[in-house]
């Protein structure tokens, strides 16, 4: 798998082309609809997470093998939920105030979510968010394209996804039983290939261990240039 970490201006300049072409780019200020709920949210989330000593980030990290540190995990959870609203800035008031309360720190203590998706940003950086079943308010095609300029790294390599009850995939008590990997890949599908062509990204989806799925993704731009 390549390598998608790349450098933020490497990764401005690369896409910008494409972002242009494509779609409006992500606003570059922070919406005032949103921007003093995500800080209040932000504000307490660091709070609950201080004061659990970082214990549901670490539990996370044992359950999808991950070698980071669970203090690490506040500020990339922070990043990309603020990514979510970014590019969903065009929800009502209700529908951002319904995603932020679904990020509890607990995952346990969060209503109306299925999944927790953990996005590797980098240099042993990892981001949490919580999602429905039908993953909405989470914008993959567009969170690939986002910088994150603390890390100096753009868009994600991967995306680990597991049941918020850690059970596999497969089990029977699923609300979809064996058909629940395949309905989460046609919703992956669907979503990277509105924005991109086979021959602009490659990705995979596969259950790799159990109770979680990973989604491997690169930019086949970078792959071409390097072989050149």
């Amino acid at each position: 798998m390549v390598d998608n970490t790349v450098s933020a201006d490497d990764d401005m300049k690369a896409r910008k082309t494409r972002k242009q072409s494509r779609r409006v780019q992500a606003p570059t200020h922070v919406s005032e609809t949103w921007s003093n709920a995500y800080h209040k949210w932000a504000q307490q989330f660091t709070i609950d997470a201080i004061a659990d000593n970082y214990a549901a980030f670490k539990e996370e990290l044992v359950h999808l093998d991950l070698s980071a540190k669970p203090k690490d995990m506040l500020q990339a959870t922070l990043l990309v939920v603020q990514a979510c609203l970014i590019y969903g800035s065009a929800l009502d008031g209700q529908q951002y105030q319904r995603f932020l309360r679904q990020q509890s720190y607990q995952p346990d203590m969060a209503s109306g979510v299925r999944y927790t998706l953990t996005f590797d940003l980098g240099k042993k950086h990892f981001g949490r968010v919580l999602a429905t079943a039908r993953l909405k308010y989470i914008d993959l095609a567009d969170l690939f394209d986002h910088s994150w300029m603390p890390y100096k790294t753009a868009g994600y390599s991967r995306i680990l996804f597991s049941r918020l009850d850690h059970k596999d995939f497969a089990s029977p008590s699923g609300e979809w039983g064996g058909k629940e990997l395949s309905r989460l890949e046609n919703m992956i599908q669907s979503d990277l290939r509105y924005d991109y062509t086979e021959e602009e990204v490659d990705f995979s989806f596969d259950q790799m261990n159990t109770g979680v799925a990973t989604l491997n993704i690169c930019d086949l731009g970078f792959v071409k240039a390097d072989e050149k």
